[in-house]
């Protein structure tokens, strides 16, 4: 019993909207701090406007901040303050600018594209200047902001990628692998099955437990091969007995001694004999073969990837890897251990995958699982 996820649930578990309360948290300091961000680049580009239009109104400025200060050598700021009253509506001239007072700072506030204040203690300079450097320390708020927002994406999605993962291991279901799981195997680009002995006494099953009559039977010419049989293969097209003979080759001793093809035959199962002749001797998981036999020359070719639709690693020869597989890598002879390979191959497996089905892959293509459907002896992934 091996466990797998269940599609269904998954995609049913994946429109819930259970969220731990630390992505909660994590989205509402999002929410604030964007909402911090539009608020400083709207002040930066405020500030820094009034500086321009302090330039811009130069001369207009300074005829009303000399204005002021001429008549606050004469009048009080209630004489000026009723003067400016009893002239508001005028449409013209300086005072139409005019919106407000403040004789506590001595400030006086005009109306622009923006209520600029004037400080008639500080020259025209020296108020430009203020709004400028307003807008400069906005600027360094809103650099060290748009950190501080790149930092809490970063927190929400390693928190999305730890829930997902929580979810997905919560809805595991368990079912039976299928018989033929504990051979090696493959299903040909056509649909056909294939299964292959991983040692002697599998052979010896496969032969006597499984060859049925419309089966073929397949072995390199070479010995230190697994006995393959491609199931309904009399009735098999071409491409599932090329297949299958690429399988016989791949698992055969043939990779092990970095040999890249060789010759297959095959034959029907009543050519089969497991019984061995008079006064001979034939060791386990051997057999005799009798009558006319069909030679084919294969080369190797091996893929493993991940069948997502069910839940299962997959390997065998290039062509149904391709078809079946959503994620796979190609092996070629190279110089890397079982172990260490189907590390790598997993590893590369889940980071081609999909995001939200990363944590599907890394569940179903396990070092574990991958290593059975490794060829012999020591490979590598083809770039």
């Amino acid at each position: 019993m091996d466990e797998f996820y269940s599609k269904k649930i998954v995609e049913m578990a994946e429109m819930e909207e259970r969220k731990s309360e630390r992505l909660e948290k994590l989205k509402k300091r999002l929410e604030m701090q964007l909402e911090t961000k539009k608020r400083f680049e709207e002040e930066m580009e405020k500030y820094k406007r009034i500086g321009d239009l302090i330039y811009e109104n130069y001369s207009t400025i300074e005829k009303i901040m000399d204005a002021f200060k001429k008549a606050r050598e004469k009048m009080s700021w209630d004489e000026i303050r009723d003067f400016l009253e009893k002239n508001k509506d005028r449409r013209d001239g300086l005072i139409s600018l005019i919106k407000s007072i403040s004789p506590k700072n001595n400030n006086i506030t005009i109306e622009l594209e923006y209520p600029i204040e004037l400080s008639l203690n500080k020259t025209i300079h020296q108020i430009a200047d203020e709004y400028y450097n307003k807008a400069k320390k906005i600027k360094e708020k809103l650099d060290g902001l748009i950190k501080a927002i790149e930092r809490t994406k970063e927190d929400m999605e390693k928190v999305e990628e730890i829930e997902a993962k929580k979810y997905v291991e919560s809805i595991r279901v368990v079912r039976k692998r299928e018989w033929f799981e504990m051979f090696r195997w493959f299903v040909t680009s056509d649909g056909f099955l294939v299964i292959g002995g991983r040692n002697a006494a599998m052979n010896e099953e496969i032969v006597s437990k499984y060859l049925e009559a419309n089966d073929l039977f397949f072995h390199t010419q070479t010995p230190g091969a697994p006995a393959t049989i491609l199931k309904n293969g009399q009735n098999a097209p071409k491409q599932s007995l090329i297949e299958a003979a690429k399988f016989a080759v791949t698992y055969s001793a043939l990779w092990k001694e970095g040999k890249y093809g060789g010759e297959v035959y095959y034959v029907k199962p009543e050519q089969v004999k497991r019984a061995a002749k008079a006064g001979e001797y034939l060791p386990k998981g051997s057999f005799y073969i009798v009558g006319e036999r069909e030679y084919v020359k294969a080369s190797v070719s091996c893929g493993i990837g991940v069948e997502m639709d069910k839940f299962r690693v997959f390997g065998g020869p290039m062509t149904a890897v391709k078809k079946y597989c959503d994620y796979y890598v190609e092996l070629d002879i190279g110089g890397k251990s079982p172990n260490e390979l189907s590390k790598e191959i997993a590893f590369r497996l889940i980071s081609m995958a999909k995001k939200d089905e990363k944590h599907l892959v890394r569940s179903i293509a396990t070092p574990d699982e991958i290593m059975k459907f490794l060829p012999p002896g020591k490979s590598r992934i083809k770039e």
